[in-house]
């Protein structure tokens, strides 16, 4: 073997150690298998090329800036491993190096130099701007306004956590399938709106205020509201959790509650797609870049939200009426859920009400006008197809007037506040108190198949 064709083999090597390794996050391996390969690059190269290296390597190190500017990079180096990954810190560092090899070959001296001082002044200055907008963007009046990813985060210490007690995670008291005598109960099935998304007290969920509401009627311990909700739950999630465990309570009463991107995509095992699957979201820091610190991080945030506003200016949530076109899978597979509810009800005789919760969408709307107002006609007929109650809470927030942005919960999630939780409460009571539902005797046949 040439040694010409013995340098291409160890270029060749070089390359395949970059694939092999981009996925590996230990140091360790990287230098195990880095530094035997930098060593046998030197060792490779021409005298001629490794004397013009060796001169200008010891110009740039008897040069005090230059050394300077080298113990910079390469804290800040260190900064990158531990931001992103230690692959993504040697790529950097690699691809610099070699760079620099090559304008040292060539005995570029002048131009190596100010390359180096120059963009250990311009990193430095990248990283110290980037730090301080991170701090000003993590502060509280700015992040609980705008929702960056710390306050996302700080919400799940908020919470009760009353789920975790639940036997069955469910963000409820009751938990026994075993009904009491006399007991009138209800299931609530749904997504975040009937879970409570950014409600901290269990208690100001809606379930839980029907409950009471509806104990005002009956008498104390003589109704129960089970809130079987799961965030991000579709139609077809609820209709097999019925199936599953929700008729094993024995309720005298089912309430599904329905949201507009309640048909996306879903499978057995409760599996479903999220609502990146009709408004993708584009990240600027690739997958294996993405560390804890990454996806924690508010300029990040920031910078890529901005991105994707930019490729898609239109809001995500009029992307939802696609789901419910007649060619469409997901409109079948929307329909087919509520037909396996509405038959396992009626052979049951138990009353179904469905509940369409609009998109609390910024501005003044009527019932006939709100930005998803087809899509709940297009709904509200099948489920009255079906045999359902119907309650359309459009109407219900119309008539409380005002901008609907008032009901979010905080200033950057639309999920329903404690105010629109108790008007949803106040409606669903009224309609079951309008039907007569309490007034029937409590159901008691947990053996019906």
């Amino acid at each position: 073997m040439t040694v010409l064709e013995l340098r291409a083999t160890w270029f060749l090597l070089g390359l395949l150690l970059v694939f092999v390794l981009s996925n590996e996050p230990r140091f360790v391996w990287h230098l195990v298998a880095g530094l035997p390969w930098l060593i046998g690059c030197g060792l490779l190269l021409p005298a001629r090329t490794a004397a013009a290296i060796a001169n200008v390597s010891k110009r740039l190190l008897a040069d005090r800036g230059v050394r300077v500017a080298l113990l910079v990079l390469g804290i800040l180096a260190v900064a990158v491993a531990q931001i992103f990954t230690v692959a993504g810190a040697l790529t950097i560092v690699t691809s610099c190096l070699v760079l620099a090899g090559i304008l040292a070959a060539v005995g570029r001296f002048t131009v190596l130099r100010t390359m180096i001082v120059g963009v250990t002044a311009s990193s430095v200055t990248i990283a110290l701007t980037l730090l301080v907008l991170e701090l000003v963007l993590r502060t509280e009046g700015i992040s609980t306004r705008l929702g960056f990813p710390s306050e996302i985060i700080a919400w799940e210490d908020r919470y009760d956590r009353l789920w975790e007690e639940n036997v069955h995670r469910f963000r409820s008291h009751h938990e026994d399938v075993r009904k009491r005598s006399g007991v009138f109960r209800v299931l609530a099935l749904g997504d975040s709106f009937t879970w409570g998304d950014k409600i901290a007290d269990s208690d100001s969920t809606w379930p839980a205020i029907l409950e009471e509401r509806l104990a005002l009627e009956v008498g104390a311990g003589r109704v129960e509201v089970i809130s079987m909700a799961q965030r991000g739950y579709t139609t077809a999630n609820e209709a097999e959790l019925l199936q599953r465990l929700g008729w094993e309570f024995d309720p005298d009463m089912v309430v599904i509650q329905f949201f507009a991107n309640d048909a996306l995509p879903s499978f057995p095992n409760f599996r479903r797609v999220g609502g990146e699957w009709l408004c993708p979201q584009h990240g600027l820091v690739p997958v294996r870049f993405r560390t804890s610190l990454v996806q924690s991080s508010a300029v990040v945030a920031l910078m890529e939200r901005q991105y994707n506003a930019l490729r898609s200016p239109e809001p995500c949530y009029l992307q939802f009426d696609r789901l419910y076109e007649e060619s469409s899978s997901t409109w079948g597979e929307f329909q087919a859920a509520v037909g396996l509810i509405a038959d396992s009800a009626r052979s049951r005789h138990t009353p179904v009400l469905f509940v369409l919760f609009p998109f609390l969408a910024p501005g003044e709307w009527t019932a006939d006008s709100h930005p998803l107002q087809p899509v709940h006609e297009r709904v509200a007929s099948v489920a009255e197809k079906e045999g359902f109650s119907l309650l359309d809470l459009a109407a219900h927030f119309a008539t409380a007037g005002g901008d609907w942005q008032r009901w979010w919960a905080t200033a950057y999630d639309s999920h329903p506040n404690g105010a629109a939780q108790q008007l949803v409460a106040a409606a669903i009571a009224r309609s079951i108190l309008e039907n007569e539902i309490l007034a029937r005797p409590p159901q008691n046949h947990p053996g019906k198949p």
